[in-house]
């Protein structure tokens, strides 16, 4: 079996081969390409779309334990106790499309660490509220803590919290 499986590959591995390089001399020749008619079409345009300009703008930043249906705080607050969940809600005006990000961060010990980041598409047709859940299973530690948010990695505003 092993003997005729080798005869095979053999003889059309060479046929192969052989007719590959038959393709690659036929399409070699040394005359330069001849210049493009003065009827020919112009270029099709790029599929890929420019970057779209953001026409928004971040108004409002509310921090609070809850949002309601509409994706605004219920009751804005500043001071959490550990085991609560925080919400930021941001409320941008305006037409476009953006990513937008909201970046946490605890300030303790003499040094800043990273809490968590959310990162949202928006697609506005007019004010637009997004918001952004911060929840730990343990508890939070206390100390103070900001949310800077990001409009197209430009920052647009930051909220300062602290946990009790």
């Amino acid at each position: 079996m092993r003997c005729w499986l080798k005869r095979v590959f053999m003889t059309h591995g060479l046929a192969c081969l052989c007719a590959a390089l038959a393709f690659a001399v036929s399409g070699c020749n040394n005359e330069p390409p001849s210049p493009p008619s003065k009827s020919a079409a112009a270029p099709l345009p790029s599929l890929v779309a420019p970057p779209a300009v953001s026409g928004l703008t971040v108004d409002v930043i509310t921090l609070g334990k809850g949002i309601g249906v509409d994706k605004k705080v219920i009751e804005p607050l500043d001071i959490y106790a550990r085991t609560d969940a925080i919400f930021v809600a941001v409320e941008t005006t305006g037409m476009g499309e953006a990513n937008i990000k909201a970046k946490w961060t605890f300030h303790g010990d003499k040094k800043a660490a990273d809490v968590g980041e959310s990162i949202e598409i928006l697609y506005a047709t007019g004010p637009t509220v997004s918001s952004f859940p911060l929840s730990k299973p343990a508890s939070w530690r206390p100390g103070d803590y900001h949310v800077e948010i990001f409009l197209d990695d430009k920052l647009a505003g930051i909220k300062n919290f602290t946990v009790k």
